[in-house]
């Protein structure tokens, strides 16, 4: 099978991008306004978005006249020039910008330090015109077609889809972002995974401009080769650009002057890129989440392969194809790690979509939490299906090997129920033998008689002393203290001695051993294993068993699962947004994940 790999050019992405509101936010003041603060957030994003989409429509008009006339379009792509704006559309969409901003952002708002002299407009508003002219410049040029209807019409469908793209794209990360804001207390650049690919307009442009254009080339009307591509890609740059800067525009920062600052994810000075030195040359941050220097410590001792298997459903007994998708998966990340975070070129590399033969020009974008990796895949060709084997590959850093079971809700505690079948286990849940993993705690006489076991520890518990029942619970000196009692039953109630492993796994009834109501089993399965007492794990929160004493073998902290690695991340896949062509939803698409380790 033939790989492609991300590598950051492919993307066509500016992977040095903006981290969201944990990395990069900005300290807020105390007692500030968090309500003042989304609606002013909010306002930048509406007023700052109407923009752009007023200068493509100029545009698209301007050239649409000026084709029309056989005169040369240069001055459409001018925003400062007449012809450009005839009416003062453009600056009229300027002004309701500055005055919704002006109205919504109080002076001294935290969001208004994300842009320089905080000021949104004159920081945003010169990206948008070079975004606007720029663009326009590349994908519908300035020639004169000298009336040809054919190298009109391709013209004028390369401006519609150019102008389609900037519009979804812009739209769908705004909307994305705003979601997110109703939620924040603080407010940082474009969340990375509000980036969007603009898939559904880059899909119709694929098929119109083509259709528009027929043979012409982008050099017979003056726009570039090779169409559609490099329309749809050049597009999709300059609005993600846009999207970006609506949220953060400030000042670039110098990488190697030891200041993390802006887009930076790290800058550790002159030390930045060398052996040993977390952050890159390019002040991208090269952490794991485990191996030497981290949380997790201790080593990486191979490498974690993620196969991700589409499941496309066929259409009137026909497989069916996708264009973009976005798939996801979870990892347990103190055994486990993605070099690096967030979008940067690092992670990019640890991704691979795998396709026969791939497509030319596809956009594709990971993104790592450092908990969990989401990748978006996006192309003007329907190339993704059921019948080529693994869609996407991911190489994951390894150090716990993934026959090591862990605790679910804490994930540092390893080695829980270390002989039980956990496969076997979750289809049968009630098997003694392959669920339960360990004695946790004493059994009574009453514990014996309500499970009806009849073996191994229940046979003769020797009666607790009269007295032992003290307001409602069997007293500390007793065989089994705290126990809910009453002074009739205490004598079978508060008697007790240690379950052990052998009657566990006897039978049915003698695996229900304990007290059900408090939670105190006297026998542990995967479902709820041993117990560990506090004080049992370290406290410096390393990844490890219990080791403080009274550890408890094969145990969890309480409220903990006990799982299988591969079980975490096979059933963490998920599949959203899978499109055709034409950019169209396509129902039913799942997922599956086969993982393997390598050295």
């Amino acid at each position: 099978m033939r790989t492609q790999r991300l590598h950051p050019r492919r993307t066509r992405v500016a992977m040095v991008v903006a981290l969201g509101a944990s990395a990069l936010a900005l300290a807020r003041p105390a007692g500030a306004d968090v309500k003042a603060s989304i609606a002013c957030r909010s306002a930048i994003a509406k007023g700052l978005s109407g923009v752009p989409q007023a200068g493509f429509k100029l545009n698209d008009k301007c050239h649409k006249g000026q084709d029309k006339l056989g005169i040369a379009t240069g001055a459409c792509n001018d925003v400062s020039n007449s012809l450009f704006d005839p009416s003062g559309k453009y600056a009229k969409a300027k002004s309701k910008s500055s005055e919704l901003i002006a109205k919504k952002c109080l002076a001294g708002d935290p969001v208004l330090n994300n842009y320089d002299g905080m000021n949104p407009e004159t920081a945003v508003e010169p990206v948008i015109d070079d975004s606007v002219g720029g663009n326009s410049a590349v994908v519908v040029g300035n020639a004169n077609l000298g009336g040809d209807k054919a190298k009109i019409k391709c013209i004028e469908a390369i401006g519609k889809a150019r102008t389609a793209i900037f519009k979804e794209i812009v739209k769908n990360s705004t909307k994305c972002q705003g979601n997110l804001d109703k939620s924040a207390t603080t407010f940082g650049a474009l969340d990375a995974s509000c980036v969007d690919l603009g898939t559904k307009s880059v899909a119709k442009a694929a098929v119109k401009i083509p259709a528009s254009c027929g043979s012409l080339t982008g050099a017979d009307v003056g726009s570039c080769d090779p169409l559609p591509d490099c329309v749809t890609s050049a597009s999709v740059t300059s609005a993600q650009g846009i999207a970006k800067a609506i949220y953060q525009k400030a000042t670039p920062v110098t990488c190697g002057d030891g200041i993390v600052n802006g887009t930076e994810q790290c800058d550790d000075g002159a030390n930045n890129g060398q052996p040993g030195d977390p952050c890159s040359a390019q002040c991208e941050s090269l952490a794991e989440t485990c191996g030497p220097g981290t949380l997790a410590g201790g080593s990486i001792t191979g490498h974690r392969i993620i196969q991700l298997s589409l499941h496309i459903p066929e259409k009137n007994g026909e497989p069916q194809k996708l264009a973009g998708v976005r798939v996801g998966f979870d990892y347990p990340q103190f055994e486990a790690s993605i070099r690096g975070t967030a979008l940067s070129s690092v992670v990019q590399q640890s991704f691979q979509v795998l396709a026969t033969p791939p497509p030319s020009g596809f956009l594709s974008l990971a993104n790592d939490t450092d908990t969990e990796a989401q990748i978006i895949v996006s192309s003007s060709e329907a190339f993704i299906d059921s019948t080529s084997g693994a869609f996407l590959q991911a190489t994951l850093d390894e150090c716990v090997p993934l026959s090591t079971n862990i605790c679910n809700r804490n994930q540092n505690v390893l080695g829980c129920c270390p002989n039980t079948d956990i496969v076997a286990c979750n289809a049968a849940p009630d098997d003694p033998v392959l669920c339960f993993c360990g004695a946790n705690g004493i059994v009574s006489q009453t514990d014996c008689t309500t499970a009806g076991c009849t073996e191994g520890v229940c046979v003769g518990i020797p009666d607790a002393p009269a007295g032992s029942c003290v307001s409602g619970k069997c007293s500390p000196s007793s065989p089994n203290p705290g126990k809910t009692c009453t002074t009739a039953n205490e004598t079978h109630t508060c008697s007790g001695v240690p379950v052990d492993q052998a009657t566990c796994t006897v039978n049915h009834e003698c695996s229900r051993l304990g007290d059900q109501t408090n939670g105190t089993y006297g026998c542990g399965s995967i479902f709820n294993p041993p117990g560990a007492p506090n004080g049992s794990f370290d406290p410096s929160g390393l990844v490890g068993p219990p080791t403080v004493p009274p550890a408890r073998p094969g145990s969890c902290p309480t409220g903990n699962t006990c799982v299988e690695q591969a079980q975490l991340t096979e059933a963490s896949c998920t599949v959203t947004q899978p499109v055709d062509a034409l950019g169209q939803d396509i129902a039913g698409v799942t997922c599956s994940i086969t993982i393997t380790e390598a050295p």
